[in-house]
């Protein structure tokens, strides 16, 4: 009776546990200055959709037209990295800015509409977490994470 008492006890223990999420903070020299738990976040769009539209029609619809899709090799990578791009024929990357995760500018690189690759050297910085921000001939800018292990 004891074991049983005890085994639904255990059982109510692991039901109602769950995993919690949380944020670390931290400052410019990588001092962890906050540890805390995390927030959930949702993300909402609007659109608007007529009588003509309908849920299929609007699926289709790509959410954002300027979007360019980027690919990075070796990521992670231990130096030298390759990144390639698909430009359209109303957008392209202009430039492409290189941030640490503490959104310190190491380098900025300018391109011309005819290219769609580049390669970065990042043996000189330490390993970490990199952010790559493309910006377009519209003024638009889209993030890429790279890894530096």
């Amino acid at each position: 009776m004891v074991k049983k008492l005890l085994v639904c006890v255990g059982l109510l223990l692991c039901l109602n546990s769950y995993a919690q999420d949380l944020t670390f903070t931290y400052d410019a020299a990588g001092n962890q200055t906050f540890r805390g738990p995390g927030q959930t976040t949702t993300s909402i769009q609007n659109f608007a959709a007529t009588s003509n539209d309908t849920i299929q029609n609007l699926e289709n619809t790509p959410i954002n037209d300027e979007l360019i899709v980027i690919n990075a090799a070796p990521n992670p990578t231990s130096g030298h990295i390759r990144v390639e791009w698909q430009n359209t024929s109303q957008v392209y990357f202009k430039e492409m800015t290189l941030l640490t995760y503490t959104n310190q500018a190491l380098s900025r690189y300018q391109f011309n509409k005819d290219t769609n690759s580049y390669a970065i050297d990042l043996s000189r910085y330490p390993q970490g977490v990199y952010i790559a921000i493309f910006t377009t001939n519209r003024g638009t800018t889209q993030p890429y994470r790279i890894i530096k292990k």
